[in-house]
């Protein structure tokens, strides 16, 4: 899962396509764009995305779409779920001392 998601990450910091530009139009000003990636924690640099991005991964926070800024992440029955597969799958990793952690 770890590779999923550093592929999944680093795929897309590598497109050549500014986010905050498909956001708000080839027409957005300079303070504009800036403020947008702000707002969307694209001036941090990218260790530090990748990590924020982990963290709200886990917790079932898929961020927020490009273009509308709506939350992307699952309904709340898909985050329970979430949590009782992830507390399920922490329960046999703690009761299988030779597995892959």
């Amino acid at each position: 899962m770890l590779g999923v998601s550093v592929i999944t990450f680093f795929l897309a910091q590598v497109v050549p396509v500014d986010p905050a530009l498909v956001a708000l139009g080839q027409n957005a000003r300079e303070d504009q764009i800036n403020a947008y990636r702000h707002e969307m924690g694209l001036d941090r640099p990218v260790v530090v995305q990748y990590f924020s991005y982990v963290g709200h991964l886990v917790q079932g926070d898929l961020g927020k779409s490009i273009r509308t800024r709506r939350a992307d992440g699952m309904s709340t029955s898909h985050k329970s779920q979430f949590v009782r597969l992830r507390t399920s799958w922490d329960q046999i990793r703690a009761a299988t001392p030779h597995a892959v952690k």
